[in-house]
Order: C-alpha cells, then structure tokens, then sequence
C-alpha cells in the first residue's frame, strides 16, 4: 500500500511538472493552447481529477493553486476572463457580471454569467451557470472594458448596468452597487432618465427606489449595506464622513451624530472588500478611537457579520445613542456648574488686580461642548 501511494505520488508530482511546464503566462489556458504545448486531453482530464487544474468553462483550464490563492472577488473575474475564452470574445456582458467587470462593489449576488442577447434561446443552450437575459441594446450603451492578458470584454455601459441591477436584485445588493459606481463617474440623472424609457419594464420600481437611495460618500459595501439599514430605522439618521478635530489630527467618521457626539464605524479590518489588516493599519484604528473619545465622543464599532443580525445591531445603536445622550446631558450639567464656580473667583481677582482673570484649564471634552 505504501509503494502504491508512493507511485501515485510521484505520478502527480510528474504531471504537476508536465503542466508548469506547458502552461502559457496567465492563470487561464485553453485547452486547444496546453495541446499545442504537449499537454494531451488524457493529462488534462488527470490534472482535473488529481486537483491540479480547474475546468470552469469548456475547453478553458484554470491552475487549481492560483484558483486557492485568489480572494473571492477575484475568482469571480477569473470566472468570467474563462467564459469569456471558451466563447471566442462574442459575448456582451451584463447586469451582475457587467458591474464586476466595471469594479463595482458586488455584495452577495449570484455567481452566474450574465449575458444579454439580441435574440431568444433556451436556457438549456448555456448552461445553468449562465443567465442569458433577452434585449436590443443600442450601441451607445455597449462599451469595452479591459480584462485579463491584455484583452477586452464588451461589456454594457456603467449606467445600463447599475439601472439593470437596480430593476434585477434586492435593493439592498442594488445599492452596494449603484454606491460604488457613483464614484466610478455614475451620473444619477442620466440613470433615472434611462428608467424612464420603460417605466413598465419589471423591476422598475424598486430601481426608482435604489437610485434615490445612492450615496457617493460610502465608501465601501459594508457603509453601503450600513446606510442602507440606518435609513430604514426610526431614528435620527446620521451624518457621513464628519470632520472631527482631535488632538491627534482631523479624523473622518463614517458616521456621526453631532448632538450626541456619537460615531459608528465600520471596523475595516473586517470589511468584505480588500482591505489592509496589518499591525499598522489597527494601531491606526486604535489611535484614531482614544483620539476620539479624548474629544468627547463615544465609538459604536461594527463589523460585517453584525449586518447580517439587523435586529440585533438596531438594539445596539439605540442603546448607544441612549448612552450618548445621557452623557451628553452631565457634560452640559457639569458645564452649567463649572461655570457657576467660577464666576465669582473671576469677579474677586478682577476686583483684587484690576485685570482680567485667567481663563480656567477645562478639559478637551469640556472646550470642545461650548
């Protein structure tokens, strides 16, 4: 049994070598390219079944290491640079699909290819891992967009996608997107004008609502997703990106309220999207707290699971906008008081010394509420 596994291996650690070395630059191939290269269909169905190679599409061959070692967001577009080979560059791309080619946030979407074309056909003609989604399009709102080894995809324009999103998803994931491509160049109008040329097409409106609901000042999915859930609630809705002065510099809050000198951030070690959580980046994270609570504010920090439990982070925010406020309250108390004290020892020195009296040596908090 041991030599078995032992041939088995050596058979694998051959093949792993016959493929590095056929395999072309780039992390997908086709299998006409590896034939050329000395690869027969036998190696590549071994290399399939032995967990080396990936075959996403037909005929397209993907190496299963740089497949493990892609984030999520980036074997989505490996997915499509692979439909797109095994369909010889034919193929317009939209809605979902359209919007990751973009470099729109996608936020839980489904992971089929989305395709328009100009003419009907069975589903069955695809296969289930593509949505082909029947329509004329006019040529101004078809644009080409760059994708992997120096190739282009047709691809709907960035305002056809995000209206087409808009009128297919949930609001919610809608949203993330139409965020992300308002800082893309997204102009709203032109968006809603493009609604309005089939004010009776299916979807259309939640899309009314998705596009009133866009906010270039997020500044990922999960403020998008947060925004998102922070309209929704009967609350005070709160300011986005608020300047705050501290002691340690200007600080941007993602979101505030001033009256309560309450901020909630969206921790971004742990956001969805590629962000950097090294040591450096949470001492940041850290600094930037104490700052502001050294300047009177208190910090509600999320994370990305908590959106997935509204309830619960609606609890979360209400008790912290009541601590906030009851805080608020005894700084105000105590600034009433402080100033009460001290009048009277102002007016005595300035009998006493006939200049004025030196002004107290409040707090920052305490400065920062007058």
């Amino acid at each position: 049994m041991a030599s078995l596994r032992q041939t088995v291996g050596m058979h694998e650690a051959g093949l792993a070598a016959k493929i590095g070395g056929a395999w072309p630059i780039g992390p997908i191939a086709r299998a006409a390219q590896l034939e050329r290269a000395g690869l027969s269909r036998a190696q590549l169905r071994n290399g399939v079944k032995h967990g080396l190679l990936l075959r996403l599409h037909h005929g397209v061959y993907l190496r299963a290491g740089e497949w493990s070692a892609a984030k999520p967001w980036e074997q989505e577009l490996l997915r499509l640079e692979s439909h797109r080979l095994s369909t010889r560059n034919g193929s317009l791309y939209s809605h979902v699909s359209a919007a990751r080619l973009h470099g729109c946030w996608v936020y839980r979407s489904d992971r089929r290819v989305h395709l328009t074309i100009p003419y009907r056909a069975a589903s069955r003609n695809f296969g289930n891992d593509v949505a082909a989604h029947h329509r004329r399009l006019p040529a101004q709102r078809i644009c080409s967009v760059p994708g992997g080894q120096g190739n282009q995809f047709r691809v709907t324009d960035l305002t056809q996608t995000v209206v087409d999103c808009a009128r297919l998803l949930p609001a919610e994931e809608a949203v993330v997107i139409g965020d992300s491509a308002l800082r893309l160049g997204l102009q709203r109008d032109q968006a809603e004008q493009l609604l309005l040329l089939h004010p009776r097409a299916h979807g259309t409106n939640r899309a009314r609502v998705v596009l009133a609901a866009l906010d270039a000042r997020s500044e990922s999915a999960g403020e998008s997703r947060t925004l998102w859930l922070l309209a929704d609630w009967p609350i005070e809705q709160p300011e986005l990106q608020l300047q705050i002065a501290t002691r340690s510099g200007t600080f941007r809050a993602d979101f505030a309220w001033r009256e309560l000198r309450l901020v909630l951030e969206f921790d971004r070690k742990t956001k969805y999207f590629d962000f950097d959580s090294t040591g450096a980046v949470l001492y940041q994270e850290r600094r930037r707290e104490r700052a502001l609570q050294e300047a009177g504010w208190q910090v509600l920090r999320i994370e990305w699971a908590d959106l997935g439990h509204p309830e619960q982070l609606y609890c979360r925010v209400l008790s912290a906008m009541e601590r906030a406020a009851e805080l608020t309250r005894r700084l105000h108390l105590f600034i009433r008081w402080r100033t009460a004290q001290s009048a009277p020892m102002a007016i005595l020195t300035i009998r006493r010394s006939g200049s004025a009296a030196p002004q107290s040596n409040w707090s920052p908090t305490v400065n920062a509420l007058m």
